[in-house]
């Protein structure tokens, strides 16, 4: 459900995603770009945008509106999970092999790459005031990191 409440996205094994209008009861469309299972969607802080990741090893960023495809970018593995900067500028993304990507939303240049855990990533979240983020691995290992660097905060 977008912050506004007005929407509801879902992702399936298919890799197609509805979009719902709660306020009109129906379903605006399909967000049919993926070619395997939708693993995770977020949404941006003003419910603008939707960001999506998939077992096809990509995380793409989508105009809510409309369905346009903003953007997408690849990871060498499935990707886990993904979440937005609370400023809504940047993307982060966890996937099978450990790493952790964080991209320009507009444009997915690359901002970090972060390879440090050593088994499947399944959480990535922004602080709330955008100076780190959280991550978490299957093992249960957590790790923080600074968006100014990159590196694990000690």
């Amino acid at each position: 459900v977008t912050l506004d409440s007005a929407h509801c996205l879902s992702g399936g094994a298919d890799g197609a995603i509805n979009v719902v209008d709660i306020l009109g009861s129906r379903t605006m469309y399909k967000y049919t770009g993926h070619t395997s299972a939708v693993t995770c969607l977020a949404t941006s802080s003003d419910s603008s945008t939707f960001v999506s990741c998939s077992m096809d090893h990509t995380v793409h960023v989508v105009e809510l509106a409309s369905g346009k495809q903003i953007v997408r970018y690849h990871h060498t593995a499935e990707v886990r999970c993904v979440a937005m900067t609370p400023d809504g500028s940047r993307i982060i993304s966890g996937a099978a092999d450990g790493s952790v990507l964080v991209v320009q939303k507009d444009t997915a240049l690359p901002v970090h790459q972060y390879t440090q855990h050593k088994a499947p990533v399944t959480r990535v979240l922004p602080t709330t005031e955008g100076m780190g983020i959280i991550t978490a691995d299957e093992d249960g290992i957590i790790h923080v990191i600074s968006t100014a660097t990159g590196e694990k905060n000690q």
